[in-house]
């Protein structure tokens, strides 16, 4: 009985919000919904309450508020009833119902394992991906008691249901914020306001050389933007319109034990708005550069140490044995990616030269980079001194035979 009193609680507070879950014909573009997306126990429901008090937006869990009222029986129970498989299915066609304008919502651990359910969620809002250590996620589910969650069946520890969910998280996320060991959620909510400000803000990139009263709208660059023009027309390099990205020792600490790929990801999306290079794009671009068939090491700049608190870092293990390579096997990927999404607004498939002079590693390095992954829209030319290279640096440069590479 008590439960039933609770449940009916719930569905008579959901009717006071400002948009009806069963009757939202809000379009998608304007629903402004906040999605906090994470394991259980990640703090999503302590989060989301006061991220809604914060922001003066209504909080929504959508194991409480909406799938119990939906279902008319608790989580447990539909879980006893339709099994881990059968609930999944029945959760993501639950959510697939869902509609609300306006709010903070806190999903549950399993709604991303649903992929259908979770692009109409990302249709009508923002996802943030709450990040926290596995090691915490499982002290955390100790001390609330919990042994088992969707999915994990007889022989499957918790480690392991965790780190298969993580897939789930990182391929549905517009942005990440990466929690450290002992952080509040007051702390946290902290981030997440900071983020969001980030993110309607779009800051945009301006030159080294612009006058700070010249730093209107105008002048800002999106990111693609200045992927396919380079140096600023005023000569100037650019940068981060408001603040350069940075990391607290705590965010740092947490990248300690990932592998070169999950610390690439999460340092360079704090570079990109997720509108200009979406973190499942950007994800892509990483795993198919840095991988073992173009990097001759599996840790792809391995870290040795020396001895005392010296250490060395090994720049070589790329396709032409240059440290350029690290940078510039990523590069053409962002090149490509901005050619395409400006072929797709203007409606021209405009084609790229870019002349590149070198005295020897460079050279060498872009026409690999750029021969794999520019595509067809932009061809490259390599200038180079005839007396001024190395025997291995020419032969390296004169051998490239692709396509859209020439050498001079």
């Amino acid at each position: 009985m008590a439960r039933l009193l609770s449940i009916k609680g719930k569905l008579a507070w959901s009717r006071t919000l400002p948009c009806s879950y069963a009757f939202c014909t809000t379009p998608c573009t304007a629903c402004n919904n906040i999605f906090l997306m994470g394991s259980p126990g990640s703090g999503k429901t302590t989060v989301g309450r006061l991220l809604s008090s914060r922001l003066s937006l209504p909080a929504i869990d959508i194991d409480d508020d909406y799938l119990e009222p939906h279902w008319r029986m608790t989580v447990a129970d539909k879980l006893k009833q339709a099994g881990s498989e059968g609930f999944v299915q029945e959760e993501g066609e639950a959510l697939l119902q869902f509609a609300t304008s306006k709010s903070v919502v806190s999903l549950t651990g399993s709604n991303p394992l649903h992929q259908c359910a979770m692009d109409h969620i990302k249709d009508t809002g923002l996802v943030v991906l709450l990040d926290v250590d596995q090691r915490d996620i499982i002290q955390r589910l100790k001390r609330m008691k919990v042994n088992r969650i969707v999915g994990q069946g007889p022989g499957n520890s918790m480690q392991d249901i965790l780190k298969y969910r993580q897939q789930f998280y990182e391929n549905n996320y517009d942005v990440r914020i990466i929690c450290e060991e002992n952080e509040t959620p007051e702390q946290i909510v902290d981030k997440v306001v900071l983020a969001l400000k980030k993110q309607k803000l779009k800051q945009g990139y301006v030159s080294t050389r612009s006058h700070q009263d010249q730093m209107n709208g105008s002048k800002r660059k999106s990111f693609n933007d200045i992927i396919l023009e380079g140096m600023a027309n005023d000569g100037g390099l650019y940068v981060p319109m408001e603040t350069v990205p940075k990391m607290s020792s705590g965010e740092w600490s947490r990248l300690i034990g990932l592998s070169f790929t999950d610390q690439a990801q999460r340092i360079l999306e704090h570079w990109f708005h997720h509108h200009d290079l979406p973190p499942q794009s950007l994800q892509n671009m990483i795993n198919t550069v840095y991988c073992q068939e173009n990097f001759n090491c599996s840790t792809i700049s391995p870290v040795y140490h020396l001895h005392g608190n010296q250490y060395i870092l090994e720049l070589f293990h790329g396709p032409t044995a240059s440290f350029k390579d690290v940078a510039l096997q990523l590069m053409p990927m962002f090149f490509h990616n901005a050619a395409e999404e400006r072929k797709v607004k203007s409606g021209l498939d405009n084609r790229y030269l870019i002349l590149v002079a070198t005295s020897g590693d460079t050279g060498g390095a872009v026409l690999d980079g750029f021969k794999k992954y520019a595509g067809h829209s932009c061809s490259l030319m390599v200038l180079y001194p005839e007396k001024g290279v190395s025997a291995v640096q020419k032969a390296q440069m004169t051998s490239v035979t692709g396509d859209n590479t020439h050498v001079v």
